[in-house]
């Protein structure tokens, strides 16, 4: 069992991995522009739905979500002696995206994670347990920080592109709004963009429809937050080293296909006809 504290420091501690390995997915000469975030199940599936010409472009790296139940389950095996087989490990989550990305993965044969539970159905017991006294938990944070602000700031939108220090992205949420930026994408009206985060939630995962604090004070918070935590560059506070010790487990290990769900007919003038 591990407290509340070092289950969200493993989940930044995966965002600054994924960060590190995007940014080295970004030098490749036979990257694609944009490259686009796969870090939101919901975007994912829009894109297979409705854009299944940028599946080319959505980067290849698993989300902060897999990444740190990786890590986590191999950190737990180390320390107490047992198989990956009799670990589960479970992920609070702020939307039903990643409950279905668990049951369903987006380029992954299985999931890291074994299962989900709503922020809002958990906070009441995370709540009480958190509130103890500052110099307990000054040294609890001592002992276990292993990740950056930046990883942290992942949390909302913009937060991704800052980690990765791409200076041509664009970070958009809401998926009416990312929506429209995809077509812009598929129609080539973008041509200096080298990277595109889109997260379906208002504010980014902070604004999930699931999560118990309001999206702006919840946004805030998190500011605050970075704001107070030392600077550290992800090249810097991730070698990489690390992120290939991950191996097969860092990046997709199956293609990412089209979902034919809006296709109203294989013939294409078929198709115009069943709009009219």
């Amino acid at each position: 069992r591990f407290r509340a504290g070092k289950i969200a420091q493993w989940l930044a501690r995966g965002a600054d991995i994924a960060s590190r390995a995007i940014m080295e997915k970004l030098k490749s000469p036979n990257c694609p522009h944009p490259l686009i975030s796969s870090a939101c199940p919901a975007v994912l599936r829009l894109i297979q739905v409705r854009f299944p010409e940028l599946i080319e472009n959505v980067v290849d790296v698993r989300s902060p979500m897999e990444i740190a139940a990786t890590v986590a389950r191999k950190e737990f095996c180390e320390k107490h002696g047992v198989r990956p087989e009799e670990v589960g490990c479970f992920f609070i989550t702020p939307c039903a995206s990643k409950a279905t990305a668990i049951r369903n993965p987006i380029g992954q044969e299985k999931a890291a994670v074994d299962g989900a539970i709503s922020i809002i159905e958990i906070y009441g017991l995370l709540s009480s347990q958190l509130r103890r006294d500052k110099s307990a938990q000054a040294a609890e944070d001592s002992e276990q920080k292993k990740c950056t602000a930046l990883g942290i700031g992942w949390a909302r939108t913009g937060g991704e592109s800052l980690a990765i220090e791409e200076e041509e992205a664009l970070a958009v949420d809401g998926i009416e709004n990312v929506s429209k930026v995809l077509e812009e994408i598929e129609n080539d009206r973008l041509p200096d963009l080298k990277y595109f985060e889109g997260l379906a939630c208002d504010g980014g995962c902070v604004g999930g429809p699931i999560v118990f604090e309001n999206v702006y004070i919840a946004r805030n918070r998190i500011r605050k937050l970075v704001v107070d935590l030392p600077k550290e560059k992800i090249s810097d506070a991730v070698s990489l080293e690390e992120v290939r010790s991950l191996g097969n487990d860092l990046c997709f290990d199956k293609p990412i296909r089209p979902i034919e769900a809006m296709k109203l007919d294989a013939d294409f003038s078929a198709a115009v006809k069943k709009l009219d």
